[in-house]
């Protein structure tokens, strides 16, 4: 008499292993990247509202100032009584932005970096980068990086307008 017993063969085994490792793999991967990709999302971000914030002061006549403070995209336009932030509305596109969590940022004009907390209230009121209704844009550099890892992008502001995003080699 043949008996059946139960249990897996050697290839349903393998087939097994095989699609744990993929999954396995795949979550590897996924897990790895999703910092960098972060950190690329948030170039990209402060690329696409730096752009908007100089089309917009070209269009309208408009000065428009902005500041990185903890993080945090603030923008603002002159008015005859001084700086005035732009309203923290959804339908604001220029609302003040958080580039995100967990990420190490240095904003540099001049050669020198800007600090990110200001020193007083008035500091804060004044903006750090100005897009000019003429098109020009306050020369800056803003590196961008993981936090406690090395910077991976740069965002590169010249005085003509264009504002050029490319991976952080070295200074």
């Amino acid at each position: 008499m043949l008996r059946h017993t139960r249990g897996f063969s050697l290839i349903e085994l393998l087939v097994v292993m095989v699609i744990v490792g993929v999954v396995l793999g795949a979550v590897v991967l996924r897990m790895s990247s999703g910092s960098e990709r972060a950190v690329e999302d948030a170039a990209r971000r402060s690329q696409a509202l730096i752009l908007l914030a100089c089309e917009r002061a070209a269009v309208t006549g408009v000065d428009i100032g902005f500041s990185l403070i903890d993080g945090r995209w603030l923008f603002g336009y002159q008015r005859p009584q001084g700086w005035q932030p732009m309203a923290d509305q959804p339908s604001e596109e220029l609302r003040p932005r958080d580039l995100g969590e967990a990420l190490r940022l240095e904003l540099r004009r001049d050669g020198r970096a800007l600090e990110s907390e200001p020193a007083s209230e008035q500091e804060a009121q004044r903006p750090q980068l100005l897009c000019l209704s003429s098109g020009e844009l306050s020369p800056f550099e803003l590196r961008i990086g993981a936090a406690g890892q090395e910077f991976a992008w740069r965002l590169t502001g010249r005085l003509d307008g264009r504002v050029a995003m490319e991976p952080f080699d070295a200074p």
